[in-house]
């Protein structure tokens, strides 16, 4: 926990830097955030382990929690304040260490794992929006009927 906390300072301090407009490398930028999405990796790696081997840990899972969300806004800064550039380089570091822990097909089943979340998430949205639109369309026939019965009552008044 103490790794992932002073690796997440580092990038911290990184975005801190761009922020105010100050120059950053893009090696300098990059590699902490590869330090910081591999030691979050493993942390959540060693918080599985733990839980498998001796059961739930509400210490633990709370101290997982904290990480998860200090990991996830750390991400979400930097995201926002990256080049595209890094952008591109973040990606061939990640996948490289993809590559190194799971292997060219575990990196590459993975990555279809991704995408299938991704068209399920991208159906859900859909079809939660798509439910919204008949009442939408109702809604505005609605306003547009008023506004159109109201303007013909006005214009044969006047």
């Amino acid at each position: 926990l103490q790794g992932l906390r002073g690796d997440l300072a580092a990038l911290s301090i990184c975005c801190d830097a761009r922020a105010a407009g100050q120059e950053v490398s893009r090696e300098a930028i990059t590699d902490a955030y590869l330090r910081a999405n591999t030691s979050y990796d493993t942390f959540v790696e060693i918080c599985d382990r733990h839980l498998q081997a001796c059961g739930e840990d509400f210490e633990l899972q709370s101290a997982a929690e904290g990480a998860t969300e200090a990991f996830e806004q750390c991400d979400e800064r930097y995201r926002s304040l990256r080049t595209w550039g890094e952008f591109l380089q973040d990606e061939i570091n990640l996948t490289h260490y993809s590559i190194r822990k799971h292997g060219v097909v575990g990196t590459l089943q993975n990555e279809v794992v991704e995408v299938g979340r991704d068209v399920a998430d991208i159906s859900r949205d859909v079809q939660q929006a798509s439910a919204h639109v008949p009442v939408l369309v109702r809604r505005a026939t609605t306003t547009i009927g008023g506004a159109v019965q109201t303007s013909t009552s006005t214009a044969a008044l006047a």
